[in-house]
Order: C-alpha cells, then structure tokens, then sequence
C-alpha cells in the first residue's frame, strides 16, 4: 500500500523516514517504532514473569540436598574433646545400613576401676552395663566409633530419662525419643533432646580390658 506524506502530499518509499520534499517524519514510522517498542516490552515482560513453579521445586530440593550434606559434613568433622583422648582399639568400622540394638554384658569393680573385656565391646559392637555405688547405679555404654576409637559413656537421655539407645548408620538413636547424634563425636542432629547427647566417661585399656576409674562416677549427676 502506497504511503503519502500528510503535509505536501508526495508519494513516499516503503523504507522513508522523512519525506524528501518537505522533511516531514514519515507517520507510519513512528507507528512501526512502537509496535515495535511494544512487542519488545511483551517479549521482556514475559521473560521476567520467574521460572515454572516445577522448575522452582527441583532447585529448592537440590538446595536442600546440598544443605543437608553440607551438614552432615561439618557435624562428621567436628570434634569432641573426650572422645579425641579416647584409645584406638580397631580398624575404621562402617555402620552404614546397621540397626544394631544393645547388648547387656555385666562388668566387674575392682581396685576402684569398672572392668569390661574389650573383646566384648568388639563382637557385640554396641554394649550396656551398669555400675552400683552404693545406693546409686548408673547405666553405661560402650562402643566403637567409626575411626576405631573407644567410646564409653553414661547411657541415660537426660532429657527424657531413657537408658536404651541403638546405632542407625552412622547415629545414635534415643529408642525412647528418637533424638539422634553422630556416632563419631556424639554431636547433635535432630530431636528435641540434642543437648545432653550422652556423657563421655574418660576410659583405658589395660591388658585387654576397658577400665574406667570409679570415682570419675562419684559425683555424677544428670545435667537436667
């Protein structure tokens, strides 16, 4: 379709800007620049509109996936004081896909030590015993932690009171709570009574038996 300039009426070409009598901008011109202007905007507009929301789901749960390893690294790594003092009495061990429950094994006094033979803690893994002094008795347990080393502690959930626990993987698991740390370093991972994992109760051993100093139980009382 022919165009005509508005103001002195001459033909124009399809591609004018101005027309050449008179310098008039050609009309049509500032019509297609904002057609053009507005496809533009409709194009930008809908670029910016966000991702699907199932788009938005996948990246969220790889977030939370790489959160959650990134968790479990620092908490795998971190240290804890009273097991890093702790004999080395196997090879590393892994746990991954155990459910082991404890198992009740009796331990003796003598010369204000509480004797436990170490083959015990290595066949069974995961152990329970208690200690009486006096009128007081307290629960123990003893097992060996993924690098090998020694871990003899007070079994007891302070919290919540229980005195039975079990190894899931690489945690240790509340049978009454369900409150888990990890194996290697009694740190907390989830569960309301993450606070007071159980206590570390320093131990050696001596010819082929754990030995924990009696009086170091003299004086123990729950935290909470």
């Amino acid at each position: 379709m022919a165009t005509f300039c508005k103001k002195c009426g001459r033909q124009l070409g399809a591609s004018a800007r101005f027309c050449p009598q008179c310098g008039t901008q050609v009309s049509h011109v500032s019509a297609r620049n904002s057609h053009q202007k507005s496809k533009h905007d409709r194009v930008v507009n809908k670029s910016g509109q966000g991702m699907p929301k199932y788009v938005m789901v996948i990246v969220g749960a790889a977030i939370v996936t790489v959160l959650g390893v990134l968790l479990s690294s620092i908490l795998s790594s971190a240290t804890n004081s009273a097991i890093e003092s702790q004999p080395v009495v196997s090879s590393d061990i892994n746990y991954t896909g155990s459910g082991l429950q404890m198992v009740d094994v009796s331990a003796s006094v003598k010369n204000g030590e509480i004797i436990l033979p170490l083959n015990l803690v290595k066949q069974n893994k995961f152990v329970a015993f208690r200690y009486t002094d006096g009128s007081k008795t307290i629960p123990l347990l003893a097992y060996v932690a993924p690098d090998g080393k020694l871990v003899t502690a007070v079994s007891l959930c302070e919290p919540c009171r229980s005195t039975r626990f079990h190894i899931s993987g690489d945690k240790i698991v509340c049978n009454a709570c369900g409150t888990t740390w990890t194996l290697q370093n009694l740190q907390p991972v989830s569960g309301a009574c993450g606070a007071y994992a159980p206590q570390v109760i320093p131990s050696k051993v001596v010819g082929g038996s754990v030995q924990i100093y009696a009086k170091n139980l003299a004086g123990w009382q729950p935290r909470v």
